[in-house]
């Protein structure tokens, strides 16, 4: 019945039986009795029709319960344990996160701390899944300053990760060994949505 509505995203497409009411971004309507029809100028509105749609679509999605918080798409972050890099400790170090929702990811969020005269390193990840499903369209490994908090043209379409499955990220530390003391902490969250 919904086919042309996506869960995340509502995207409305055919069903809409007040086009006819909309012209060029503008709504006409009936002047006084014996009067001429007025155009307003208006930025493009949701017509009626598609707000009936919308509003049988949620209900069809989430049928409403008495007392239980109403439900609707709304932004989330999943977040990783730290990756830690220590002295004589591995390279690549992999940390999962399991989502308890239905959920989406758009925007990968890295955050390198370092600390030592030798924690100069190159950190690149050298996996990035979502279940069994490559988030890169190569093998070869990103590099994970590049998903700072305030970089640019970072959003992706990531796969949807559904209750039970892992969402896995694999961070490799190349360059100068570690000594003594020294650390380098990868802190990571992926920014998505959900209907919750």
């Amino acid at each position: 019945m919904y086919d042309d509505i996506e869960m995340l995203g509502y995207m409305l497409g055919e069903g809409d039986d007040d086009d006819d009411d909309e012209l060029m971004g503008r709504r006409v309507y009936a002047g006084p009795a014996g009067g001429f029809r007025r155009m307003r100028s208006a930025r493009r509105s949701v017509s009626r029709g598609r707000k009936r749609t919308l509003m049988r679509a949620r209900a069809a999605l989430v049928p409403a319960i008495p007392g239980a918080p109403g439900n609707a798409l709304r932004g989330f972050a999943l977040g990783f344990p730290i990756a830690t890099f220590t002295a004589g400790g591995p390279t690549t170090v992999q940390v999962q996160a399991a989502p308890q929702l239905a959920f989406k990811g758009a925007r990968l969020v890295t955050s390198i701390s370092r600390s030592g005269a030798t924690s100069t390193g190159l950190v690149t990840i050298s996996t990035f899944l979502v279940g069994q499903r490559d988030q890169r369209v190569s093998g070869a490994a990103l590099i994970a300053e590049a998903y700072a908090p305030g970089a640019f043209q970072t959003v992706m379409a990531l796969d949807q990760a559904t209750p039970g499955i892992l969402v896995t990220l694999g961070f490799t530390l190349t360059g100068p060994a570690l000594a003594g003391a020294d650390t380098v902490l990868v802190g990571s969250q992926i920014i998505g949505a959900t209907i919750a």
